[in-house]
């Protein structure tokens, strides 16, 4: 048994890498992303039909504040080139393998949500956090 240091079952905001102008660091708090290894629920369209299945791999990226995955489009894209019939993908959540059973997959989906930050305005360090987490922003997201 393998301990994760994200866990994978909090629910997080997705973010695709080549959609960030700095996709190392998170795009709602400015935190270093750590990579980390998880197992991911992929839905793709393949043949015209929709078929899931899961990937476990290191593209994606954790935000040690925030609940924020940004995922690297280069190893996803590599992972669905692999099955030529695959013509699009989406990544639907992160598996929580520890809590998989015979019956049941354990899928953290990703929030819909996406959050914008306005990072010019000052953020009092007892008023709630900007990512809407419902926690006090010296609690969640400032800096230490």
């Amino acid at each position: 048994m393998t301990t994760k240091r994200f866990d994978p079952a909090i629910r997080r905001r997705m973010y695709w890498a080549n959609n960030l102008k700095t996709p190392s660091i998170c795009p709602e708090c400015n935190e270093i992303l750590i990579r980390e290894p998880h197992a991911y629920a992929i839905a793709a369209l393949e043949n015209g039909q929709t078929t899931a299945f899961a990937s476990s791999n290191d593209g994606g990226h954790f935000c040690s504040t925030c609940p924020v995955v940004v995922l690297d489009n280069d190893v996803f894209n590599q992972i669905t080139e692999e099955s030529p019939n695959i013509s699009r993908y989406q990544v639907m959540g992160i598996i929580d393998v520890e809590k998989t059973t015979d019956k049941d997959i354990a899928i953290a989906e990703f929030l819909t949500d996406k959050v914008h930050v306005k990072h010019t305005d000052k953020v009092g360090r007892n008023d709630p956090c900007p990512c809407k987490s419902g926690k006090k922003y010296k609690k969640c997201c400032m800096p230490q």
